[in-house]
């Protein structure tokens, strides 16, 4: 893995001491004596604040290989960009309405779809389909609001 593509790369801000066991099995893959990394803090695609180390429900916190750890981050990425997505089209207040934003958004899930469509053979964490799917959506709303040679008229 390229240091380009870890989550502490320029899409995914410093992860502040990620607690890191030197060898055992990762919870998602199954891999047997790799480092592994509990993925507790971090920030997600729009750069709000993730934190299960505070949460009651993280008794029985995962731990994940190099490869699995920047999947889960792109995982919470695709959640949080499919949250503001469902809010966009229910009621159009959302943190996608600005087109900067909704653009970015796009870029960075084809980065992501990349990502699961080369590489690793099975993807636990993040199937490409439903990466492929949050595409499709996000390329219809951006093509909804583009203006049509009707209106330009």
């Amino acid at each position: 893995m390229s240091d380009d593509d870890h989550p502490s790369h320029q899409d995914h801000p410093p992860i502040p001491a990620s607690p890191q066991v030197l060898s055992g099995i990762c919870d998602a893959c199954g891999k047997e004596g790799v480092d592994l990394y509990k993925v507790s803090l971090g920030k997600d695609f729009f750069n709000r604040t993730y934190d299960r180390l505070s949460h009651t429900e993280d008794l029985h916190p995962k731990w994940f290989c190099s490869p699995c750890s920047l999947e889960k981050g792109y995982q919470r990425d695709v959640r949080s960009i499919h949250q503001e997505l469902e809010k966009l089209v229910a009621n159009g207040s959302s943190l996608l309405s600005e087109e900067t934003t909704l653009l970015h958004a796009i870029s960075h899930v084809e980065k992501i779809e990349k990502y699961v469509k080369k590489g690793r053979k099975i993807h636990v964490l993040l199937p490409p389909r439903e990466v492929g799917l949050l595409l499709i959506e996000l390329q219809q709303v951006l093509a909804a609001r583009l203006p049509t040679e009707d209106t330009q008229h």
